[in-house]
């Protein structure tokens, strides 16, 4: 049978009582002001977490709206190309971007943690950080434990806080006689670890792609070519996505919206990143790339999978040329184009539409249904604005 284990040690307390006048094992600090997320925003709850951050559904203090914040940890230079990529657009298929800035926040708030192995992800997603990279070691007992702090409220230092230097909690707590513990202290919390964040706000999208997936066919068939049409957006532009994926692919009160934009390129890049079952094999950056993306997506819209085994098993065939029965002929054989293992003979995104619509997969009436409930709107917007005018008198 094992001894017990010896008791902390007590440490001098006369070294370590909390007093206003300099201290060898105390210092002193102003607490730092609040941040721009923590004042204009309320977290409501995470939304995802990825190699490249997390998104929070968040409220704004001040219009009261609901707002997509996404948070990448120590930012880089790769980390700015999300926010290059969408300051791009004023895409209807784009997740819209409402602005983005730089400030330290706390790790365990907002760094993309994982509970087993104690790390987070930063900005990049082949490096982590420790959580032990930000812990200390007590110099009384040796073990290592997150830093603490200790607001002394009883002598009005409300904007104030004295912290303890490399000394744990029990340390500290066995330095202090007990008849003096509640009359010499405050309370005592975690220090939150902070770092610089990039925080990146978009608009709130209530419902992932795979959400879609119970309708009828014609439907499916409808929120594709949305997707493509946000695909042509961005080859468009020269920006190649490199990360379509249902969980990527959003939308608003029922449209169609393209998001996480972490790693677009354009088509210099050659960086080998992606989804592995959505992307091509030992390939560099193209527009084909995205179209076999998307022709992966196309199969699992229609795939009916029973479980998530056979939804790997049978997309990983299409690497291979091979789609099983039960899917329209139309959309297996646009689909087996879209996934040649020979990106020169794939279609292009413009191409793609045109055969959806030559095969009758979507009607070229249905596809104008978006022009014209936008020019509905529009004309709507301009009955309004006359009556403003009529109101105050002015003619026009």
């Amino acid at each position: 049978m094992s001894a017990p284990p010896p008791p902390h040690p007590h440490p001098s307390p006369s070294l370590l009582i909390p007093t206003l006048s300099p201290h060898s094992s105390l210092t002193w600090h102003p607490t730092p002001p609040p941040t721009r997320t923590s004042s204009d925003f309320t977290l409501l709850h995470p939304l995802s977490s990825g190699s490249f951050g997390r998104t929070f559904k968040v409220l704004h203090n001040l219009d009261s709206r609901i707002y997509a914040l996404k948070s990448i940890a120590e930012p880089g230079e790769d980390s700015l190309k999300e926010v290059e990529a969408l300051s791009f657009f004023e895409s209807r298929y784009i997740v819209r971007y409402y602005g983005a800035w730089i400030e330290p926040a706390s790790i365990t708030e907002f760094g993309v943690s994982d509970p087993d192995t104690g790390s987070w992800s930063t900005s990049t997603s082949t490096s982590t950080k420790s959580l032990n990279d930000y812990t200390c070691t007590c110099d009384v007992c040796k073990t290592s434990y997150i830093d603490w702090e200790i607001e002394l409220s009883k002598w009005g230092l409300l904007s104030s806080i004295l912290r303890p230097l490399n000394l744990c909690q029990t340390c500290y707590l066995n330095s202090i006689p007990e008849e003096e513990r509640e009359d010499s202290m405050g309370s005592i919390n975690l220090t939150k670890k902070v770092i610089p964040f990039l925080f990146i706000l978009m608009e709130f999208c209530d419902a992932l792609l795979p959400s879609v997936y119970n309708l009828e066919a014609s439907m499916k068939l409808k929120h594709f070519y949305d997707i493509l049409k946000g695909l042509k957006d961005l080859h468009d532009k020269g920006i190649i996505h490199r990360d379509i994926k249902p969980n990527n692919i959003f939308l608003k009160e029922g449209n169609i919206r393209i998001g996480d934009l972490g790693l677009a390129t354009s088509l210099s890049s050659d960086e080998p990143v992606g989804t592995e079952l959505y992307k091509p094999v030992k390939e560099l950056a193209s527009f084909g790339w995205d179209v076999f993306s998307c022709g992966v997506v196309l199969i699992e819209m229609f795939g009916g999978f029973g479980s998530e085994m056979e939804r790997i098993v049978k997309l990983g065939k299409l690497k291979d040329g091979i789609i099983d029965e039960g899917i329209d002929e139309r959309i297996k054989h646009l689909a087996l184009r879209m996934t040649n293992e020979r990106q020169e003979l794939r279609p292009t995104v413009e191409e793609v539409m045109r055969d959806m619509i030559r095969s009758g997969l979507v009607e070229e009436e249905g596809c104008l249904e978006d022009v014209k409930k936008e020019l509905e709107r529009e004309r709507k917007e301009v009955e309004r604005l006359r009556g403003i005018l009529e109101e105050n008198g002015i003619n026009y």
